[in-house]
């Protein structure tokens, strides 16, 4: 089945609702929520283990990211149980804890890019040293969560890496 916004299927007395999410890890990511259960599966727009990785080459964007955690965020509660795309069970707090994290650093990198910064001096600033302890460890290192976050605010402003 392919959808472009929303789908609702109704299973095992619960609903689930499957929604699209825009240029994320890539351009075709789905969260589902099943209402009833209280559950968020968010697939790879979360890792709970560390710094995601964004595909530039199949669309995904650092803002898409953050719009996805926008997306769950909405429908979550403090009961929620969020699934990520890696990591343990996660909860509706340590939802908001990486996306304050992620905007943050994008936020960092985005102010480096208005001054002009090239990616080495980016990434020589060390922009995640702050969350690198808590997200840095896994396989995508911070000089990389770096790159891919430049490269995805350098191709929305139009500017070339």
């Amino acid at each position: 089945m392919t959808f472009s916004d929303t789908v609702t299927f109704h299973i095992n007395n619960d609903e689930l609702v499957a929604s699209h999410v825009a240029a994320a890890h890539t351009d075709g990511d789905v969260i589902v929520y099943w209402k009833r259960a209280n559950v968020i599966h968010m697939g790879d727009t979360f890792f709970a283990s560390g710094y995601p990785f964004i595909d530039l080459g199949t669309g995904g964007t650092i803002n898409g990211i953050i719009a996805a955690a926008d997306q769950a965020l909405a429908i979550a509660n403090d009961n929620t149980k969020i699934i990520p795309g890696h990591g343990e069970l996660a909860t509706t707090a340590q939802l908001r804890e990486y996306r304050h994290a992620l905007t943050t650093i994008r936020d960092r990198i985005r102010t480096q890019i208005a001054a002009n910064k090239t990616l080495p001096e980016v990434i020589g600033a060390k922009p995640t040293a702050d969350f690198d302890e808590k997200y840095g460890k896994s396989f995508i290192k911070p000089e990389q969560f770096v790159e891919f976050v430049y490269k995805s605010l350098h191709s929305a402003t139009g500017h070339r890496h």
